[in-house]
């Protein structure tokens, strides 16, 4: 009894940061009234009790475990349990009995010697309890694919369901050492079988060391990000109006581009090809705004003149209306468009040297930057566009929309117009034993493949099957709270941010995308010391170095070469390696709302929209839009 009265306790206090949390990014674009001012000041009190709470949670878990553990102990599974000795958000686990201590090590030691790619255990909050159980349930599908090298990454059960537990475990198996023994023996009789690509991904992954850095230059909440390796740029745009250009390497502002005269939403690097543009918008079987026939010379325009001998166009777009074209050399606008609808959100198609935007009265619109031209507009949503995604593809391009009333939308670009192709009405959950709910969408992103994920206020990322009309629930954090404000991804991998409400940080899970099921989630990467993540941009160099810009409140740089550990840019540099959650590990959950109690509900009523589960019909064809919208 005392554990479920201390799981509500601790339910009801998440839930009241995350409102804190919501509330704070608000207070960058609007004024917070006087009750949501009060209620942010409860703040640290809350976080405090909240840490008592858990706190004294363990102690019931662990009392609770040793007295299960006490009739017998000869035949129970070995367990080593970890706890945390420092404070604060960047604590290290240490193992509280020597004698499991070393049992462990024997064990490793009679089968493998340390390697680079030894544990790594990190708590970001103190005092938390961990379990690795090498008896426990391996998911089927992944099972196989969790097995590199002679090592099964085994799954981690937490004593409490809590984010701030992040291990990394690399343990060979019984079953895999004696199979290695098997194969040493039998010598020449067979070849080793060579990895596939998906196994050599998962490796690369969790394998992989990163450096963080940390930029300062904006003085307010950071809205849109970008990056590009090969100009070695990146680009931010704040609610303090601004836009900023950054050198990737050291890390130095380098550009300050003032102009707007609200928030910034969106910024994006447009590579400057207007030829090459201009022909593909007419081999699309478009009408070009500047060029009507292939052969024909390109018409020269005022945007063309000015930008005659760069390489590169900043595009940014503002809740002031306006839609701007930057000259980078002389950091200046050539050109504004005013769109009369407030930019939410700004995304590119460099095939075409279009800026796509979602507006606030949930429009679509495309503009045609060689030209300065409009070459589409449609109200598409009936709530602002919240979320924007967009996929460039040889021989298809693919759009992806989400509002603030939950509705998601898929369009194909065809030169000039949108196609859409889906709508998302009387969406089906697969998992039979969780609700769907329609909440806004804080994050979309369509792969190669046509696959959309998407987040929403909720703590789980959904993968929709939009040919199918379906919907697919994945952990994306241990807690029924948190959120998934941004998501992008690379060839190989898909990535999420995510929000550990009880170290009050911010952290990104990384996956590896499968088509015709959940993806596979591969580790976590987290510094401990990196607030709310709100944006996010991903990219890959062809050399293999990732790097990853995220930013919310602060602005940081993680980066990772393939093959080499490459050191710190700057001297506040900081080394980390990825971590393994026990995401795949715990059954799917909805995100707090069983869970909530009568008094929850009066003081903090359930914002989310009815439930649209498995109850509802699946209608044939249901969603689907095959109209070309001119």
């Amino acid at each position: 009894m005392d554990v479920v009265l201390e799981e509500r306790k601790v339910r009801r206090i998440r839930k009241k940061l995350i409102q804190i949390s919501n509330l704070e990014v608000q207070s960058s674009s609007r004024k917070l009234n006087e009750e949501e001012t009060i209620k942010v000041e409860k703040k640290g009190p809350l976080r405090v009790e909240l840490t008592n709470l858990l706190k004294n949670l363990e102690e019931i878990m662990k009392r609770k475990q040793n007295s299960e553990a006490a009739p017998d102990l000869k035949n129970s599974p070995t367990k080593v349990a970890k706890s945390s000795n420092s404070s604060g958000k960047s604590g290290r686990s240490s193992r509280s009995s020597n004698q499991a201590q070393q049992e462990h090590d024997a064990a490793v030691a009679a089968t493998v010697e340390p390697t680079s790619s030894s544990t790594v255990a990190m708590v970001p909050t103190p005092d938390a309890t961990i379990e690795n159980n090498p008896a426990a349930d391996v998911d089927t599908n992944n099972s196989g694919e969790d097995e590199i090298d002679g090592y099964v990454l085994l799954p981690t059960t937490t004593s409490l369901p809590s984010s701030s537990t992040v291990v990394t475990s690399s343990v060979p198996s019984s079953s895999q050492t004696s199979s290695g023994q098997q194969r040493s023996a039998s010598g020449s009789q067979s070849s080793a079988k060579p990895p596939d690509k998906s196994t050599e991904t998962i490796k690369l992954w969790r394998k992989r060391s990163w450096t963080v850095d940390e930029l300062e230059g904006h003085e307010d909440r950071i809205l849109d990000c970008d990056v590009n390796i090969q100009h070695n740029i990146i680009l931010t745009s704040s609610c303090d109006t601004t836009v900023k250009v950054w050198d990737l390497t050291t890390g130095a502002l380098t550009h300050s581009l003032r102009g707007h005269t609200g928030p910034v939403t969106g910024a994006r690097i447009l590579i400057w090809q207007p030829d090459l543009a201009a022909t593909a918008v007419v081999a699309a079987g478009a009408v070009s705004p500047t060029k009507r026939n292939p052969e024909e010379p390109l018409q020269v325009t005022d945007v063309g003149a000015e930008l005659k001998n760069s390489k590169l166009a900043i595009i940014s777009g503002s809740i002031d209306c306006s839609l701007k074209t930057w000259k980078l050399e002389e950091c200046k606008a050539v050109n504004s468009i005013y769109t009369y609808n407030g930019i939410t959100k700004l995304k590119v198609i460099q095939r075409y040297q279009y800026a796509v935007i979602g507006s606030e009265g949930g429009k679509l619109e495309m503009y045609d930057m060689y030209s300065g031209r409009q070459v589409y507009s449609q109200s598409m949503h009936e709530e602002a566009v919240t979320a924007l995604s967009v996929c460039e593809k040889e021989d298809k391009m693919m759009l992806a929309s989400g509002s603030q009333d939950g509705i998601i939308k898929v369009f194909q670009v065809l030169g000039d117009k949108l196609r859409c192709l889906y709508v998302s009405e009387n969406v089906c959950a697969v998992n039979t034993d969780t609700s769907l709910h329609i909440r806004p969408v804080s994050s979309i992103y369509i792969t190669e493949t046509g696959v959309v994920y998407y987040g929403d206020t909720g703590h789980n990322m959904k993968m929709l099957d939009w040919k199918q009309n379906r919907v697919l629930k994945f952990a994306n954090h241990t807690t029924d709270q948190g959120f998934t404000d941004a998501i992008d991804g690379t060839s190989d991998v898909l990535i999420a941010t995510g929000y550990d409400v009880d170290a009050d940080c911010g952290q990104m899970n990384i996956y590896r995308a499968r088509t015709d099921q959940i993806p596979q989630y591969l580790a976590t990467l987290a510094d401990n010391l990196t607030d709310r993540i709100t944006v996010m941009k991903v990219t890959e160099s062809v050399s293999g170095t990732v790097c990853i810009v995220t930013a919310g409140y602060q602005l940081k740089i993680w980066r990772s070469e393939k093959t080499v550990n490459r050191p710190g840019t700057r001297d506040n540099s900081t080394s980390i390696q990825g971590c393994v959650l026990s995401l795949g590990d715990s059954a799917l959950i909805d995100s707090g709302t069983e869970d909530s109690d009568l008094e929850d509900r009066i003081l903090d009523p359930d914002t989310t929209r009815p439930d649209l589960g498995s109850g509802l019909p699946i209608k044939k064809g249901a969603g689907f839009c095959n109209c070309s919208i001119s």
